[in-house]
């Protein structure tokens, strides 16, 4: 069984950022109800301090929640974005915020999105992912925060996965096509090459369910990013301490019943564990069941008021298998009892 280690850093570097992130992380949430424009660099914030945390060791329930935090901050900055000017009370952390809509959509761009879908894939965050898997891409199309066409065909496959509509790997082959690296300049063909293709790699062979080929590619995927981030510019860059498309991957691989045989440090066994065994009671609106608290006044879906029929309440593995059919304006496959499309809000 290969194993791959992280590779050397400054421990002492790591931990004066720690502490940081740490006053940031308690300043932000502070903050965030009268500006709800924190929601972005808090999805950074949480992510940062999970991997700071794993990497210093142990995996503990301050790396998982941080890493919860990030997710949770990324689905309501997706939410509120779509919200119309309409407020939503929403979880952040170990709180229900009220959120006031904000109109800056720069940060309602791709990278975000994905950055937000992986940590809440990798903690089993299904409520995150309800409302991530609402958010139409061209929504990130259209933010001022541009990225390359492959990172938006991934967002669709990985939206794909999540509404279970049976396009997910053709849109993660239009990626693969898409992430030309002699079409770009040498930095970007880095990236591709080191860090996005790797990753198309394992994700194509969850896909075909094949234990032998996944193990092969995830050695693969690691091993890459471990020469990426080992060098002088990027071995103390905390992003490199973990890897999240490895990660995700390999918490759905063990959702589908392939447990893969590679270990790392980049890919900590704690974290895989406890988002494979995350399960929670979910409350549903009762027009287009999507995740809501339960003093919700608004749904972050819909937006109609829910309190005006009895909600539904369901185990998130049963959502996640729950039937569903196509919305009848925009194609979205929504739950099969929903009423209203969560993504275009048309009645059904």
């Amino acid at each position: 069984m290969p194993h791959i280690p992280r590779h050397s850093f400054d421990r002492a570097h790591a931990q004066s950022i720690l502490g940081t992130y740490r006053k940031r992380r308690e300043l932000v949430l502070k903050m965030l109800p009268q500006d709800s424009s924190r929601l972005a660099p808090l999805v950074e914030i949480g992510r940062v301090l999970g991997y700071l945390v794993a990497a210093l060791g142990p995996v503990d329930e301050e790396c998982l929640a941080a890493l919860r935090l990030g997710a949770q901050a990324g689905a309501a900055l997706f939410a509120l974005g779509r919200s119309e000017g309409k407020a939503l009370r929403l979880p952040v952390g170990d709180r229900v915020v009220e959120l006031a809509h904000h109109a800056d959509g720069s940060s309602l761009h791709g990278g975000k999105w994905n950055e937000a879908y992986t940590l809440a894939t990798l903690t089993g965050d299904t409520a995150s992912l309800a409302l991530l898997a609402a958010v139409p891409i061209e929504l990130l199309r259209r933010s001022s925060s541009r990225g390359p066409e492959y990172a938006y065909l991934m967002a669709e496959a990985e939206r794909s996965s999540l509404l279970r509509d049976g396009r997910e790997e053709e849109w993660l082959l239009a990626a693969l096509r898409a992430a030309d690296p002699d079409q770009v300049d040498d930095e970007a063909a880095e990236i591709i090459l080191n860090m996005q293709t790797p990753t198309m790699e394992v994700w194509f062979a969850l896909l075909d369910g094949d234990r032998a080929a996944l193990d092969a590619a995830l050695e693969k995927k690691l091993r890459l990013h471990a020469r990426f981030f080992d060098t002088a510019a990027l071995r103390s860059e905390p992003e490199g301490f973990l890897s999240g498309d490895a990660l995700a991957l390999m918490v759905r691989a063990r959702l589908a019943g392939l447990s893969p045989g590679v270990t790392s440090d980049y890919a900590p066994a704690a974290i895989v564990d406890a988002g494979a065994a995350a399960r929670a009671q979910l409350l549903l609106c009762p027009y287009c069941l999507t995740p809501i608290v339960a003093d919700a006044v608004c749904c972050p879906g819909c937006l109609l008021d829910p309190r005006d029929d009895a909600p539904f309440e369901m185990d998130d593995r049963d959502l996640a298998a729950a039937p569903r059919k196509p919305c009848r304006a925009c194609a979205t496959h929504l739950l099969g009892v929903a009423i209203m499309c969560p993504s275009c809000r048309t009645r059904q």
